[in-house]
Protein backbone atom coordinates (compact mmCIF):
# COMPACT_ATOMS: atom_id res chain seq x y z
CA UNK A 1 0.00 0.00 0.00
CA UNK A 2 1.56 3.19 -0.95
CA UNK A 3 2.13 5.67 1.75
CA UNK A 4 -0.23 8.68 2.02
CA UNK A 5 0.56 12.04 3.77
CA UNK A 6 -0.89 15.41 2.94
CA UNK A 7 0.21 18.71 0.67
CA UNK A 8 -0.75 22.05 1.10
CA UNK A 9 -0.60 23.88 -2.07
CA UNK A 10 -1.16 27.86 -1.73
CA UNK A 11 -3.16 30.26 -4.08
CA UNK A 12 -1.84 33.75 -5.25
CA UNK A 13 -4.69 35.41 -2.85
CA UNK A 14 -2.88 34.03 0.26
CA UNK A 15 -5.66 30.91 0.51
CA UNK A 16 -4.53 27.34 0.61
CA UNK A 17 -5.93 24.08 -0.24
CA UNK A 18 -4.78 20.60 1.49
CA UNK A 19 -5.05 17.32 0.12
CA UNK A 20 -4.16 13.45 0.77
CA UNK A 21 -1.62 12.33 -1.95
CA UNK A 22 0.87 9.23 -2.01
CA UNK A 23 4.02 8.22 -2.67
CA UNK A 24 3.41 8.02 -6.06
CA UNK A 25 0.68 11.29 -6.91
CA UNK A 26 2.83 13.42 -9.61
CA UNK A 27 2.70 17.40 -10.29
CA UNK A 28 0.22 16.98 -12.89
CA UNK A 29 -1.60 14.79 -10.85
CA UNK A 30 -1.47 17.53 -7.97
CA UNK A 31 -2.54 19.99 -10.02
CA UNK A 32 -5.81 17.80 -11.52
CA UNK A 33 -6.93 17.18 -7.76
CA UNK A 34 -6.41 20.91 -6.42
CA UNK A 35 -8.48 21.95 -9.47
CA UNK A 36 -11.10 19.31 -8.66
CA UNK A 37 -11.20 20.59 -5.58
CA UNK A 38 -11.75 24.36 -6.30
CA UNK A 39 -14.51 22.98 -8.74
CA UNK A 40 -12.81 24.96 -11.84
CA UNK A 41 -14.41 23.93 -14.81
CA UNK A 42 -12.45 25.52 -17.66
CA UNK A 43 -8.32 25.62 -19.08
CA UNK A 44 -7.93 23.68 -15.74
CA UNK A 45 -4.65 22.12 -17.85
CA UNK A 46 -3.10 24.85 -17.99
CA UNK A 47 -2.57 25.67 -14.07
CA UNK A 48 -0.12 24.03 -12.94
CA UNK A 49 1.63 22.91 -9.55
CA UNK A 50 4.73 25.52 -8.80
CA UNK A 51 7.90 24.44 -5.74
CA UNK A 52 8.54 27.90 -4.92
CA UNK A 53 11.74 28.66 -2.25
CA UNK A 54 13.69 32.16 -1.22
CA UNK A 55 15.40 32.18 -4.65
CA UNK A 56 13.48 30.04 -6.85
CA UNK A 57 10.14 29.23 -8.42
CA UNK A 58 9.27 26.20 -11.09
CA UNK A 59 6.42 24.60 -12.67
CA UNK A 60 6.21 20.71 -11.28
CA UNK A 61 5.12 19.85 -15.38
CA UNK A 62 6.12 19.07 -19.12
CA UNK A 63 9.49 17.39 -18.42
CA UNK A 64 9.99 15.18 -15.67
CA UNK A 65 6.70 13.61 -15.70
CA UNK A 66 7.66 10.85 -12.89
CA UNK A 67 8.86 12.95 -10.18
CA UNK A 68 6.75 12.65 -7.16
CA UNK A 69 5.49 15.25 -4.87
CA UNK A 70 6.37 13.21 -2.18
CA UNK A 71 10.15 13.27 -3.03
CA UNK A 72 10.12 16.61 -3.70
CA UNK A 73 8.88 17.51 -0.34
CA UNK A 74 11.39 14.95 1.16
CA UNK A 75 14.13 17.39 -0.37
CA UNK A 76 12.78 20.34 1.76
CA UNK A 77 14.75 22.70 4.21
CA UNK A 78 11.62 24.63 5.38
CA UNK A 79 11.42 27.19 2.92
CA UNK A 80 9.66 25.78 0.09
CA UNK A 81 6.24 25.23 -0.54
CA UNK A 82 3.51 24.66 -3.44
CA UNK A 83 1.97 27.15 -5.41
CA UNK A 84 -0.93 26.62 -8.12
CA UNK A 85 -1.25 28.86 -10.79
CA UNK A 86 -1.52 29.66 -14.59
CA UNK A 87 1.55 28.97 -16.35
CA UNK A 88 -0.28 28.11 -20.40
CA UNK A 89 -2.11 31.04 -22.36
CA UNK A 90 -3.56 28.95 -25.62
CA UNK A 91 -6.56 30.76 -26.48
CA UNK A 92 -5.67 34.29 -27.08
CA UNK A 93 -9.42 35.49 -27.51
CA UNK A 94 -10.09 33.80 -24.30
CA UNK A 95 -12.63 35.42 -21.91
CA UNK A 96 -11.56 34.51 -18.26
CA UNK A 97 -14.80 36.07 -16.45
CA UNK A 98 -17.40 33.26 -17.60
CA UNK A 99 -15.99 30.67 -15.03
CA UNK A 100 -15.91 32.70 -11.16
CA UNK A 101 -13.72 30.38 -10.67
CA UNK A 102 -11.23 30.81 -12.94
CA UNK A 103 -11.93 34.83 -12.78
CA UNK A 104 -10.72 34.64 -9.09
CA UNK A 105 -7.64 32.88 -9.94
CA UNK A 106 -6.96 35.20 -12.62
CA UNK A 107 -7.39 38.16 -11.11
CA UNK A 108 -4.95 36.93 -8.53
CA UNK A 109 -2.60 36.22 -10.73
CA UNK A 110 -2.56 39.64 -12.56
CA UNK A 111 -3.09 40.96 -9.55
CA UNK A 112 0.34 39.32 -8.23
CA UNK A 113 2.22 40.52 -11.83
CA UNK A 114 1.51 43.93 -11.25
CA UNK A 115 2.54 44.45 -7.39
CA UNK A 116 5.80 42.60 -8.74
CA UNK A 117 6.68 45.35 -11.51
CA UNK A 118 6.28 42.96 -14.20
CA UNK A 119 3.85 44.92 -16.37
CA UNK A 120 4.94 48.25 -17.60
CA UNK A 121 2.09 50.36 -16.28
CA UNK A 122 1.76 53.99 -16.24
CA UNK A 123 0.60 56.20 -13.15
CA UNK A 124 -3.01 56.29 -14.07
CA UNK A 125 -3.43 53.00 -14.74
CA UNK A 126 -1.72 52.24 -11.87
CA UNK A 127 -4.42 54.12 -9.61
CA UNK A 128 -6.85 52.58 -11.20
CA UNK A 129 -5.80 48.97 -10.33
CA UNK A 130 -5.24 49.88 -7.29
CA UNK A 131 -8.81 51.83 -6.67
CA UNK A 132 -10.16 48.77 -7.67
CA UNK A 133 -8.63 46.08 -5.26
CA UNK A 134 -9.24 48.99 -2.54
CA UNK A 135 -13.17 48.57 -3.52
CA UNK A 136 -12.59 44.89 -3.71
CA UNK A 137 -11.58 44.84 -0.37
CA UNK A 138 -13.21 47.52 1.82
CA UNK A 139 -16.22 48.60 -0.16
CA UNK A 140 -17.71 52.28 -0.96
CA UNK A 141 -14.98 55.07 -0.22
CA UNK A 142 -16.11 56.13 3.81
CA UNK A 143 -14.43 59.80 3.96
CA UNK A 144 -14.62 59.35 8.09
CA UNK A 145 -12.72 56.05 7.36
CA UNK A 146 -10.55 56.40 4.59
CA UNK A 147 -8.24 59.36 5.70
CA UNK A 148 -4.78 59.95 5.15
CA UNK A 149 -2.46 57.01 7.27
CA UNK A 150 -5.44 54.86 6.86
CA UNK A 151 -3.16 51.91 4.40
CA UNK A 152 -0.03 53.07 6.19
CA UNK A 153 2.33 49.88 5.74
CA UNK A 154 -0.11 48.15 3.56
CA UNK A 155 0.61 50.19 0.27
CA UNK A 156 2.63 47.87 -0.41
CA UNK A 157 -0.66 45.95 -1.22
CA UNK A 158 -1.89 48.14 -3.52
CA UNK A 159 1.27 49.65 -5.39
CA UNK A 160 4.14 47.91 -7.38
CA UNK A 161 7.39 47.51 -6.11
CA UNK A 162 9.18 48.99 -8.61
CA UNK A 163 7.49 52.66 -8.04
CA UNK A 164 7.06 52.69 -4.48
CA UNK A 165 9.92 54.39 -3.94
CA UNK A 166 9.78 57.11 -6.53
CA UNK A 167 7.03 58.96 -4.37
CA UNK A 168 6.24 59.14 -1.10
CA UNK A 169 3.77 57.14 0.35
CA UNK A 170 1.43 59.72 1.29
CA UNK A 171 0.91 60.71 -2.45
CA UNK A 172 -0.10 56.92 -3.34
CA UNK A 173 -2.66 56.46 -0.84
CA UNK A 174 -4.40 59.72 -2.31
CA UNK A 175 -3.41 58.63 -5.40
CA UNK A 176 -5.87 55.37 -4.56
CA UNK A 177 -8.44 56.85 -2.48
CA UNK A 178 -9.23 59.18 -5.71
CA UNK A 179 -9.95 56.31 -8.06
CA UNK A 180 -11.54 54.45 -5.10
CA UNK A 181 -14.03 57.41 -4.81
CA UNK A 182 -15.33 56.77 -8.27
CA UNK A 183 -16.03 53.11 -7.44
CA UNK A 184 -19.35 53.68 -5.25
CA UNK A 185 -21.75 50.59 -5.59
CA UNK A 186 -19.00 48.23 -7.12
CA UNK A 187 -19.16 44.99 -6.19
CA UNK A 188 -16.26 42.69 -5.21
CA UNK A 189 -16.80 40.49 -8.38
CA UNK A 190 -17.34 43.53 -10.87
CA UNK A 191 -14.31 44.94 -9.61
CA UNK A 192 -12.48 41.60 -10.25
CA UNK A 193 -13.95 41.91 -13.74
CA UNK A 194 -12.80 45.40 -14.45
CA UNK A 195 -9.05 44.34 -13.02
CA UNK A 196 -8.72 41.89 -15.78
CA UNK A 197 -10.38 43.62 -18.75
CA UNK A 198 -7.91 46.02 -18.27
CA UNK A 199 -4.62 43.45 -17.83
CA UNK A 200 -6.31 41.87 -20.57
CA UNK A 201 -5.56 44.90 -22.75
CA UNK A 202 -1.98 44.33 -22.51
CA UNK A 203 -0.52 42.82 -25.69
CA UNK A 204 1.88 40.98 -23.46
CA UNK A 205 -0.23 39.99 -20.27
CA UNK A 206 -0.21 36.50 -21.64
CA UNK A 207 3.44 35.95 -21.87
CA UNK A 208 5.59 34.36 -18.82
CA UNK A 209 8.13 36.94 -18.73
CA UNK A 210 11.80 36.15 -17.49
CA UNK A 211 14.51 39.15 -17.07
CA UNK A 212 17.76 38.70 -18.88
CA UNK A 213 20.59 40.21 -20.82
CA UNK A 214 20.88 39.88 -24.62
CA UNK A 215 24.83 37.97 -24.98
CA UNK A 216 25.38 37.30 -28.30
CA UNK A 217 23.87 37.69 -32.07
CA UNK A 218 24.38 39.62 -34.67
CA UNK A 219 22.53 42.18 -34.89
CA UNK A 220 21.62 42.87 -31.37
CA UNK A 221 23.21 45.38 -29.01
CA UNK A 222 25.36 43.23 -26.39
CA UNK A 223 24.18 43.78 -22.85
CA UNK A 224 21.55 44.82 -23.44
CA UNK A 225 18.68 43.74 -20.89
CA UNK A 226 15.39 42.50 -22.40
CA UNK A 227 12.21 40.80 -21.46
CA UNK A 228 12.05 36.72 -22.71
CA UNK A 229 8.46 36.16 -23.36
CA UNK A 230 7.37 32.36 -22.94
CA UNK A 231 3.42 32.64 -25.30
CA UNK A 232 1.65 30.00 -27.01
CA UNK A 233 3.24 30.22 -30.79
CA UNK A 234 6.59 30.71 -29.79
CA UNK A 235 8.90 33.31 -27.74
CA UNK A 236 8.80 37.17 -27.75
CA UNK A 237 11.85 39.68 -26.71
CA UNK A 238 10.81 43.22 -25.03
CA UNK A 239 12.41 46.07 -24.34
CA UNK A 240 13.02 46.15 -20.28
CA UNK A 241 11.46 49.76 -19.94
CA UNK A 242 9.08 49.83 -22.29
CA UNK A 243 8.05 46.83 -22.63
CA UNK A 244 7.33 47.36 -26.54
CA UNK A 245 8.91 44.50 -29.16
CA UNK A 246 12.96 45.07 -29.34
CA UNK A 247 13.12 45.22 -32.79
CA UNK A 248 11.60 44.97 -36.02
CA UNK A 249 12.37 40.80 -35.38
CA UNK A 250 11.69 40.23 -32.12
CA UNK A 251 9.30 37.23 -32.37
CA UNK A 252 10.31 33.75 -33.00
CA UNK A 253 7.75 31.17 -33.74
CA UNK A 254 7.73 27.76 -32.01
CA UNK A 255 8.03 25.88 -35.95
CA UNK A 256 11.28 28.34 -36.11
CA UNK A 257 13.15 27.38 -33.24
CA UNK A 258 15.54 24.83 -34.68
CA UNK A 259 17.15 24.47 -31.12
CA UNK A 260 16.76 25.58 -27.36
CA UNK A 261 18.66 24.69 -24.28
CA UNK A 262 20.17 26.21 -20.73
CA UNK A 263 22.28 26.00 -18.39
CA UNK A 264 22.06 27.57 -14.62
CA UNK A 265 22.79 30.82 -15.91
CA UNK A 266 21.65 31.31 -19.74
CA UNK A 267 19.34 30.29 -22.24
CA UNK A 268 19.74 30.06 -26.35
CA UNK A 269 18.25 28.95 -29.19
CA UNK A 270 19.28 28.58 -32.85
CA UNK A 271 17.24 29.77 -35.63
CA UNK A 272 17.90 28.89 -39.66
CA UNK A 273 19.63 31.83 -40.97
CA UNK A 274 18.52 31.10 -44.76
CA UNK A 275 22.41 30.02 -45.85
CA UNK A 276 22.07 26.77 -45.39
CA UNK A 277 20.99 23.31 -43.61
CA UNK A 278 24.04 23.04 -41.22
CA UNK A 279 24.53 24.04 -37.76
CA UNK A 280 26.98 26.25 -38.54
CA UNK A 281 24.86 28.54 -40.29
CA UNK A 282 22.31 28.71 -38.20
CA UNK A 283 21.35 32.18 -36.15
CA UNK A 284 22.47 31.59 -32.17
CA UNK A 285 20.64 33.56 -29.42
CA UNK A 286 22.11 33.60 -26.33
CA UNK A 287 20.59 35.50 -22.89
CA UNK A 288 22.16 35.44 -19.34
CA UNK A 289 19.62 34.46 -17.17
CA UNK A 290 18.47 32.30 -14.01
CA UNK A 291 15.54 31.44 -15.48
CA UNK A 292 16.47 29.29 -18.43
CA UNK A 293 14.96 25.84 -16.96
CA UNK A 294 11.85 27.71 -16.74
CA UNK A 295 11.80 28.69 -20.02
CA UNK A 296 13.08 25.39 -21.27
CA UNK A 297 10.02 23.68 -19.13
CA UNK A 298 7.37 26.10 -20.61
CA UNK A 299 8.72 25.83 -24.25
CA UNK A 300 8.29 21.91 -23.58
CA UNK A 301 4.87 22.34 -21.90
CA UNK A 302 3.52 23.92 -25.42
CA UNK A 303 4.75 21.82 -27.41
CA UNK A 304 3.30 18.84 -25.65
CA UNK A 305 -0.25 20.77 -25.25
CA UNK A 306 -0.26 21.32 -28.91
CA UNK A 307 0.73 17.46 -29.34
CA UNK A 308 -2.55 16.66 -27.58
CA UNK A 309 -4.67 19.08 -29.53
CA UNK A 310 -3.44 17.23 -32.74
CA UNK A 311 -4.92 13.92 -31.60
CA UNK A 312 -8.14 12.00 -32.58
CA UNK A 313 -10.82 11.73 -29.97
CA UNK A 314 -10.93 8.77 -28.11
CA UNK A 315 -14.29 6.57 -29.80
CA UNK A 316 -16.80 6.09 -27.91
Amino acid sequence: MSDRQMACVYFLDGSRKTVQIDDKTTGSQLADMIADKIELQTNDNQFCIFEEGQDFSRPLTAIDEEATIADTMAKWTGHERFVYKRVFFMDDKEDYTIDPVLKHLMFSQFKDNVLKGIYALPEDQIGQLAGLCFQATYGDHDERKHKPGFLGKHIAEYIPATKRSSKKSAYWEQLIFRNHRELVGVTPSDCETQYIQKIATLPYHRYALFDAKYLSEADKSIGKRCWIGVAAKGIHLLDHHTMNPLDDHSFFHLHEILTWGHTDRTFAMSMPSGKGDEPEDQVRHLFETKCGSQIVTLLYGYVKLYLAEMEPPEAE
